[in-house]
């Protein structure tokens, strides 16, 4: 885990980071899930549909705990939670909601 940083450009920069890592990474949760559905469809035996299908299980939990661990605060290093709620739209993260350091 990186070190918290105490610059303001540095924390800046760093979250900026962050954040197109963990955008590149729920892409590659939505690619995964793709594949899941194209797998049912998909004619093969059964031995080596249930193979990929831990396979695939196993890259997406993967996937979740690099979010987990990469979607922090580079100030405080702690958790910076979900960005949008099942009853509302995405919220903008301008500063961390612990530490209140700035982030944009």
């Amino acid at each position: 885990m990186e070190t918290a940083l105490t610059s303001g450009t540095d924390t800046k920069a760093e979250f900026a980071r962050r954040r197109k890592s963990r955008n590149v990474a729920t892409l590659g949760l939505a690619v995964l899930l793709v594949a899941m559905v194209l797998m049912e469809n998909a004619t093969m035996s059964r031995t080596l549909a249930l193979s990929v299908l831990a396979v695939l299980i196993v890259l997406m939990l993967a996937d979740f705990v690099y979010i987990f661990r990469v979607w922090r605060c580079p100030a405080c290093d702690r958790f910076l939670g979900a960005q949008s709620t099942a009853f509302g739209p995405a919220r903008r993260l301008d500063s961390c909601p612990k530490c209140k350091a700035e982030l944009v």
